[in-house]
This record gives structure tokens, sequence and C-alpha cells, in this order.
């Protein structure tokens, strides 16, 4: 084993099956995990399941950030959703950047939005922003309510259905999208429409659904 690396050029092929058996007889071995990876990292071969698997071994023994992140994103890559969203949470635990701390938030808020869970998905999106103010995540929470107008809207009221736009405006102008606030703008309540039901530009509205948001009543004319 100490001389193999010197007397063998491990390409993929070889890495899989010299090393592929001893791993698959006794995957708790974290040497031969490691052989594995560095080689077939060398070999540009990360997309095999081997790879993989020796890289979730070495991180139970040695967990590191940058690895967790590696196997989340190949689990994701793999439609390996609950696997990706674990190394994801993990990778948000170890992470000593603020910068790769919101990445991962963002990441797994990004996963929830995938499966409808809204609610859950702002809440990563506001622990990227606790972490590093990250205006991307504020451009992300905008696009959750920009998208909820079928969901929440009652149909009984056509301004405070709208309101859900007024709240999408508000993460875009912080998030400094400038092209996002007026698609936003676009779905406001016309003056008109705020004229009919008696209310006046510039109140105090609450967003209500899933939102919770409160708002200040603007039209788009």
């Amino acid at each position: 084993d100490e001389i193999l690396g010197t007397l063998v050029e491990f390409d993929c092929e070889k890495t899989k099956s010299i090393l592929g058996p001893k791993f698959e007889a006794d995957p708790t071995d974290i040497e031969t995990a490691n052989k594995i990876f560095k080689f077939m990292l060398q070999g540009k071969c990360t997309d095999d399941p081997l790879w993989l698997a020796s890289g979730k071994i070495i991180f139970e023994q040695n967990p590191d950030f940058g690895l967790a992140k590696n196997i989340a994103l190949k689990n994701k890559a793999n439609d390996d959703i609950e696997g990706a969203e674990y190394y994801f949470a993990k990778a948000a635990e170890l992470a000593s950047d603020p910068e790769d701390k919101a990445d991962m938030h963002i990441q797994l808020g990004h996963i929830d939005r995938e499966k409808g869970a809204k609610t859950a998905a702002r809440a990563h999106y506001r622990d990227a922003i606790s972490a590093s103010k990250s205006k991307d995540a504020y451009e992300f929470i905008g696009i959750l309510y920009m998208t909820s107008f079928e969901d929440c809207a009652k149909k009984v009221n056509r301004v405070q259905d709208r309101a859900v736009f007024l709240a999408a405006y508000k993460m875009f102008k912080l998030a400094g999208s400038t092209k996002r606030m007026a698609e936003a703008k676009a779905q406001f309540p016309s003056v008109g429409e705020i004229f009919e039901l008696n209310m006046q530009k510039g109140q105090a509205m609450t967003v209500g659904c899933w939102i919770n948001e409160s708002v200040t009543l603007e039209t788009r004319d």
C-alpha cells in the first residue's frame, strides 16, 4: 500500500478495479477511502458513485466544509435531494466564512422552494441574510412573494390580493434589483382600484397568507 501509488499510475479504471473491491469489503476503511478519493479526483471522474461513497466515509471521520459542499452538490446533481439537503446543512454548520454560510443556506432555500415549502425556504434565505446580508437572498424572497399571488389571493379584495407584489417590491429594493422592482410594480393595484375600495395611497397594510409582512400601499400609476 505504501509504494503502490509510485508503482502504478492510477487512472479511474485502475482505481475502481484495484481499490474498489477492497473498499466494498470494508467501507469503513478510511485509508482506502482516502486513496480512492485522491486518485479519482486526479482522474477527474468524480461523477463515479465510488468517489462519492469514499467522500462520505472521509466526511464521517473528518468533517470539512468543502467536502460537505461538494458531496451536497453531487447529491443534488444525482437528484438525491434528501442527501443534498443533509450535506448542505452540515456545510452550513461547518462554514467559517459568512459568504460560504450564506451560500449554503441559499442552497437549502432553493431545495425547499422546489418542494413548495415557501415558509421554510424563506427561513433559509433569512439565515443567509443574517450570515452575510446577502442581496441574492433578498431577491429570492421577493421571487417567493411574486409567485404567491395565486396561492394567497382570496378574490374578494383586489387591492389586498395584490399586496403580495408590494411585499415582493420591498424585497427587490433591498436586493438592489431594479428590473425585478419594475416587474413587481407593474402588478401593483391601480389608483382606480384603491379609490373604489375607499383605501388611501400610503396607508399601512398587512400581507396575510404565509407571508405576513407589513407594507405601504402604493399604486402602479
